[in-house]
């Protein structure tokens, strides 16, 4: 069986939309602020921009572009866990306001 491809987008309802982009290793520690001298390599990272004003979606998964179908896949995963995680809280803050 074919694997399919990662979403560029995922609509979770009340308003809150995840982008999804593959990228190059330097895009995703350009996006993570890490230092030039750590040598360490991500599979991906979840950027929130929650609260953010003019910001269409609720953040953005950044998954590492040469990583094999099933590995991209298992990093989608992990990183729309911290978005679902950080979504909640927000939501759940701004619910008490």
């Amino acid at each position: 069986m074919k694997a399919k491809r990662l979403p560029r987008r995922v609509h979770l309802g009340l308003g809150y939309t995840v982008e999804v982009v593959l990228a190059s290793q330097s895009l995703i520690r350009d996006v993570m602020e890490i230092e030039d001298d750590d040598k360490s390599s991500f599979d991906g990272c979840w950027i929130s921009h929650l609260g953010e004003p003019d910001q269409r979606a609720a953040g953005i998964i950044y998954i590492d572009q040469n990583l094999s179908a099933k590995a991209r896949r298992s990093a989608y995963w992990h990183e729309m866990g911290h978005a679902l995680i950080d979504i909640r809280d927000w939501s759940m803050d701004n619910e008490q306001r």
